[in-house]
């Protein structure tokens, strides 16, 4: 393109349209200009164009696009790549430093723009090129933040400066990356390169060789915005921490947590109240509680992904209250294992963890129509909530059994206890409300799937009650993740049995987490498939439709211990919420000195 006329007929608009727009109406000094707040608390001023200037601008930017292949370490502005793309280049790294851009938008200036365009890719007429610049800049001169266009091109502008940086970092043994005007380096080595940041009296600030990269492409460096944090500190890129796995604050989630909770409890209108002010400051939507908290669910989930734990079991809690617009989850079943992060060693290993949840795990005495006592085990995760097998609680026709708690020299009646399960058959949790316990300790929950080859243990009562009620912890491993094939059930096979009164009982990790609750003991038949009798059922007999088929053939015969995740107990909450119990707060979670799974309380 050479001339005025060239713009238009790419742009699909005639001459005098395009004429009319920049020149006639004054169009480029209407820019509607408002401020937003950021999490500092200061304002970013935000210039939106014209709906005519607008239009040309969407048009440009299809057009713009086509010549357009952002660079590696781009990640702002660019198709595919987002902020946590930008952050998972810089996980696990010793050192994280940050620089901003000062005045990044308003320093790219009309005469800059008209350079870019009667450069490669584009190499446009001056004509052409001074056309184009006048629609994506306002009358200033200045490239507006809102503009449509102003994206792409602050990245083609800064593409010569990326060059630089990415080879210097290259010569320092550095990751670089860059989000529009948020400059990130980090590295594993022991010391930063001198070039990059120096330390001045305990004043942080640019090494002269970045300083002079920036300045010779006509940017400056935002000098109170220079950071520099190691792994012993909190490592943020763009907003997220990259100590170990993109993630995001504590506070973030406790927010949301503590509106779900007040929504539940108080009502809408009531927490709606309470968190315009704090919770909705920054919202756009300050007056629709409901679309902040999906806004933040949804900003979770590009965080932390679709199928975190935590996530799902928020979305639960949002689906509970907003039941005419829920948030679609995936089934349990389809999920996958997830790493332990930031396991911190404790003196005597998992003997540390037998006497600390001591006082949380629960021997349940069940008494048969026929006068007989069974036992099996349960656990404590807050405000008397007690974790147990669904087994414990009903039998196999469905009638609720009598059982009583006990736990060292306390007895708690049966009429005491309140219990909730599950309304399919097919999940074996249960959760009993037991009012006296809510003051005793907890043990923290992790809403994640161990992964197969992982230390676990197991701690309950498999004893005969009446001879012994010491209690027991088995260690292992997790051998499989079997699903059955319905698909949608899944479990945590154990190298440990888990029979007798070790149902009901919790499987902790190494961290101390409870990650599932054991529910039976289960035999592997080896080669052959165990039947339920000798004689044969018919096609659609639902005792052969349910029967779970072995997993490893022509393994050695031997029982086997099976927990369900402990996701499946967080799942029956809503059943009590939506059973009449919707003031019930969840049970407490964990927060750990670490940016590791975010399990906290309300």
């Amino acid at each position: 393109m050479n001339t005025r006329a060239e713009v238009a007929k790419t742009l699909n608009v005639t001459e005098n349209h395009l004429c009319r727009v920049l020149y006639g109406a004054k169009l480029r000094t209407l820019y509607h200009d408002f401020d937003i707040r950021k999490k500092s608390g200061k304002t970013r001023r935000i210039s939106a164009p014209p709906i005519a200037i607008k239009s040309l601008q969407e048009r440009l930017l299809i057009h713009m696009s086509l010549h357009y292949e952002p660079k590696p370490c781009v990640h702002g502005f660019a198709p595919g790549r987002s902020i946590v793309s930008n952050a998972i280049r810089h996980t696990r790294r010793r050192h994280v430093v940050n620089i901003d851009l000062k005045d990044f938008f308003p320093s790219i200036h009309i005469g800059r723009v008209v350079g870019l365009f009667q450069k490669h890719p584009f190499r446009y007429g001056k004509e052409a090129a001074e056309t184009l610049a006048q629609i994506c800049c306002r009358a200033d001169g200045e490239l507006p933040q809102g503009g449509v266009t102003s994206p792409i091109i602050s990245n083609l502008v800064c593409r010569a400066m990326d060059n630089d940086l990415m080879l210097f970092a290259r010569r320092c043994g550095l990751t670089y990356s860059r989000y529009a005007d948020d400059l990130t380096f980090s590295t594993n080595h022991s010391e930063l390169p001198d070039g990059l940041v120096n330390n001045v009296d305990g004043l942080l600030t640019p090494g002269d060789e970045i300083d002079a990269i920036i300045r010779s492409h006509k940017f400056e460096i935002n000098r109170a915005k220079v950071t520099r944090r190691d792994r012993t500190e909190r490592q943020s890129v763009t907003g997220i921490t990259v100590n170990n796995f993109p993630n995001i604050r504590r506070s973030f989630v406790r927010k949301i947590e503590g509106a779900l909770h007040a929504w539940a409890k108080y009502g809408y209108d009531a927490a709606l109240t309470t968190y315009r002010d704090s919770f909705t400051k920054h919202e756009r939507n300050a007056n629709h509680l409901d679309k902040v908290i999906r806004g933040r669910l949804a900003y979770l989930k590009m965080v932390r992904g679709s199928n975190d734990f935590l996530y799902r079991r928020l979305v639960r809690r949002f689906n509970v209250l907003c039941s005419q617009d829920p948030i679609g989850i995936d089934e349990i079943g389809t999920l996958r294992p997830t790493r332990l992060h930031n396991t911190i060693p404790q003196i005597g290993g998992w003997k540390h963890w037998a006497d600390m949840h001591a006082g949380s795990v629960f021997l349940l005495e069940i008494k048969t129509p026929e006068g007989d006592i069974h036992c099996g085990s349960g656990f404590h995760v807050g405000h008397g909530i007690i974790a147990t097998a669904a087994h414990n609680v009903v039998d196999s026709r469905g009638a609720t059994r009598q059982l009583s708690l006990i736990c060292g020299e306390n007895r708690i009646s049966p009429a005491a206890v309140r219990t909730a399960i599950p309304n399919s058959d097919k999940i074996d949790v249960a959760a009993l409300r037991v009012d006296q316990i809510a003051g005793t300790k907890i043990i923290p929950t992790q809403l994640r799937l161990p992964e197969i080859g992982e230390e676990v243990a197991a701690v309950g009562f498999p004893r005969i009650p009446q001879r012994n009620r010491t209690m027991v912890m088995h260690v292992g491993t997790v051998e499989a993740l079997p699903t059955y094939y319905d698909g949608h059930r899944r479990f945590i096979q154990v190298s440990f049995q888990s029979g007798g009164g070790l149902s009901g009982g919790c499987l902790i990790d190494k961290a101390g987490f409870v990650v599932g609750v054991m529910i039976e003991n289960v035999f592997m038949g080896g080669e052959t498939t165990p039947d339920c009798s000798d004689e044969s059922t018919d096609e659609g007999d639902s005792a052969s439709e349910h029967q779970l088929k072995p997993l490893i053939h022509a393994a050695p015969a031997r029982p086997y211990g099976q927990a369900v995740p402990i996701e499946y107990f967080d799942a029956i909450l809503p059943t009590l919420w939506h059973a009449g119990a919707s003031a019930m707060p969840i049970p407490e979670r964990h927060e750990s000195n670490t940016e590791g799974y975010l399990d906290v309380p309300n």
